[in-house]
């Protein structure tokens, strides 16, 4: 068995790297869905345009990246009445260390009141419903039953909407207008 049978492989579709010649625990060229990161993404490609790359595995159309940077820059800053701002609030006033604020943020924000299982939740009722107002009506009057009830608890209110409004928040709706007038798509403009 000689050396080069010994090195370790990792393989992925999405992630390659090329070694220093001098060092293989280093990279020279690294590459994502194909594209070399530091040499052409960083010169060409804007943050957005990268972030998209990391979903999707292809670039962006123009129409695609200003979506995002439009959704990108509403979600930015929640501000101070978001669950996740007032759970880090609250670790950091309780005297918790920066790096617990952050995690009891993401773990808030992580959840089913306006985090990402929240957001997960409604992307999945959408693939269900699309724009069809009487599955919407039927959906949310009757929503599905988790599989994992003992991970997630059942959702209390429709995903997307405030449980404690009556109407849509104003930044809320200045968003979707947003989104809606540059989006090429129909879906935008039904919401």
């Amino acid at each position: 068995m000689n050396d080069e049978d010994k090195q370790e492989k990792i393989t992925t579709k999405i992630w390659r790297e090329v070694p220093e010649d001098d060092n293989p625990f280093a990279a020279a060229t690294c590459y994502f869905a194909g594209f070399d990161v530091f040499g052409d993404v960083l010169r060409n490609a804007s943050y957005i345009d990268y972030l998209y790359l990391l979903f999707k595995h292809e670039p962006p159309t123009a129409e695609a990246a200003k979506l995002l940077e439009g959704l990108a820059l509403a979600l930015a800053n929640p501000g101070l009445r978001d669950h996740s701002v007032r759970a880090a609030m609250c670790a950091a006033v309780g005297g918790s260390t920066r790096a617990s604020a952050l995690i009891a943020s993401i773990s808030v924000g992580a959840g089913n009141l306006g985090g990402g299982r929240e957001v997960y939740t409604a992307v999945n009722y959408w693939q269900m419903c699309g724009t069809d107002l009487a599955a919407w009506e039927a959906i949310i009057k009757s929503p599905p039953q988790e599989e994992r009830v003992d991970v997630w608890m059942p959702v209390e209110h429709a995903p997307g909407f405030d449980p404690n409004g009556v109407s849509c928040p104003k930044p809320v709706r200045q968003t979707l207008a947003y989104l809606a007038e540059i989006s090429e798509g129909n879906s935008l403009a039904w919401l």
